[in-house]
């Protein structure tokens, strides 16, 4: 991937190989701020749903914005006894705010697709 000049930045080109396809056919030719975080978290993360692209393109965690998602993550790999007590109640609102949306999608999801359920279908001859 090329370096944007602002760090957290970078353009997407097409055949990026350690960015999901998905993100890059959507935000192809964009630049997209993306969290400053490795691969192997990122994929950990796309793979349990937690992230999302918003209307700014930026990569962030569900609920959260990008310099909230980007704090919660630091937060997160940093040394329990290098955070004060601040920085500690601040994660635990981010996380639960982020938790909030991850129910909300979930529950809409589920909704949803109860609704397909209970559509009648047509009578078939086969």
């Amino acid at each position: 991937m090329t370096d944007a000049s602002h760090v957290g930045q970078m353009q997407i080109p097409t055949e990026a190989a350690d960015v999901p396809r998905s993100m890059v056919e959507h935000r192809k030719g964009n630049v997209m701020q993306m969290l400053q975080i490795s691969s192997e978290r990122r994929a950990r993360l796309l793979a349990d749903g937690l992230l999302a692209i918003n209307a700014r393109s930026q990569e962030v965690l569900h609920g959260l914005s990008f310099e909230e998602s980007q704090f919660l993550i630091d937060f997160d790999d940093d040394e329990p006894s290098a955070s004060g007590a601040r920085s500690l109640e601040r994660r635990g609102e981010l996380s639960l705010r982020h938790e909030r949306a991850r129910l909300r999608i979930a529950r809409a999801d589920d909704e949803s697709s109860a609704a397909e359920e209970q559509r009648p279908r047509a009578a078939s001859k086969f």
